[in-house]
């Protein structure tokens, strides 16, 4: 009984010394892994306050200002969207242009969302996705939706800008990489996203291609409604540019904000009309209350990117090919 009681004590009286040692232990490897340690906080620091449902939105009290405390990804170098100035880009000679396969196919189905924060497009195609390849892409991408951002006035609304030149709306066509199996924008690390970015510059004429979707609005005024509407060339809205675009490396440009976007920017806008822009800001937010009358993401530091101006150079592929015809027949003759 002696025996027992005096392991008893022992142990009573070391405890708080392996616990002070262990302490120690932990902080030490914290300490050396400092950049693991910061990673592992902040994974639990956006989990812990995910619990928390914590909605974004483009206010004053969970607007892009606040997204980096609560998505880390928002914190990144390559952060979309950003202004470009033409005067600083790289021109990109590309070897051939973009090729657009199956735009103007009817898909089977068409419907839009008021998502709280935009206008969301979906397309479904029993057969002939559309694809886009080309200039110095590496693979395929197959369209996946459409979305639109503006504001409650007519000198801004888009996210992108060219020489500090905002336009009234931009339009985001996001398309996938053929290798991946499902959209996952919570994925860190190379998204395998394309996103083509169009502008809208206001006329006095409506524009017809936008009619299936403006004629249409009025269904889903409210938020999270969905409807389905007659389908129509996925073409009418992504016009087939094939050279002049600026592309850049960047991100989505709302929560989570993860990086490995590819980005294809149309400087040339295509045309809406006043009545037409209306439409889209009688939209009602998530709240069901106000009207969505702002949601862009505010431009991006560049940091050390690059941005390419993409020009198709018919000689320089015809110089190429010349060049692997001689590089054939030079061969075909030592052999």
């Amino acid at each position: 009984m002696n025996g027992i009681y005096s392991v008893l004590t022992s142990y009573i009286y070391v405890q708080p010394y392996i616990l002070f040692l262990l302490s120690v232990f932990c902080a030490g490897l914290l300490l050396a892994n400092f950049h693991y340690a910061k990673q592992l906080c902040e994974l639990l620091l956006c989990t812990g306050k995910s619990r928390l449902n914590f909605d974004f939105d483009y206010g004053a009290r969970r607007g892009p200002h606040k997204w980096k405390e609560f998505f880390p990804a928002a914190r990144g170098c390559y952060q979309s969207p950003i202004n470009i100035r033409t005067e600083t880009t790289e021109i990109l000679k590309i070897s051939e242009p973009l090729i657009w396969r199956n735009y103007d196919d009817l898909p089977a189905k068409v419907a839009i969302e008021n998502t709280g924060h935009t206008v969301d497009l979906k397309a479904h195609y029993v057969c002939n996705q559309p694809i886009l390849s080309g200039a110095d892409l590496l693979e395929s991408y197959s369209f996946v939706s459409l979305c639109f951002r503006w504001s409650a006035l007519d000198n801004e609304g888009s996210e992108h800008s060219i020489n500090d030149r905002k336009y009234p709306l931009e339009m985001q066509a996001t398309h996938i990489s053929k290798e991946n199996t499902e959209f996952n924008p919570s994925y860190i690390g190379d998204l395998g996203i394309l996103v083509l970015s169009y502008f809208f510059t206001i006329t006095k004429f409506d524009n017809p291609y936008l009619d299936p979707i403006i004629l249409n609005l009025h269904h889903i005024r409210e938020p999270f409604k969905r409807v389905e509407i007659p389908p129509f060339p996925i073409s009418w809205l992504c016009y087939p540019f094939k050279s002049g675009f600026y592309s850049y490396g960047g991100s989505l440009t709302e929560p989570p904000c993860s990086e490995g976007v590819t980005w294809f920017v149309q400087p040339e806008p295509m045309s809406i009309s006043e009545t037409q822009l209306a439409e889209f800001r009688l939209l009602l937010s998530k709240d069901h209350a106000s009207r969505i009358l702002r949601n862009s993401r505010p431009v991006q530091n560049l940091n050390s990117r690059i941005v390419c101006y993409n020009r198709f150079d018919q000689f320089s592929r015809l110089s190429e090919t010349a060049a692997e015809g001689d590089e054939q027949q030079a061969q075909a003759i030592c052999s």
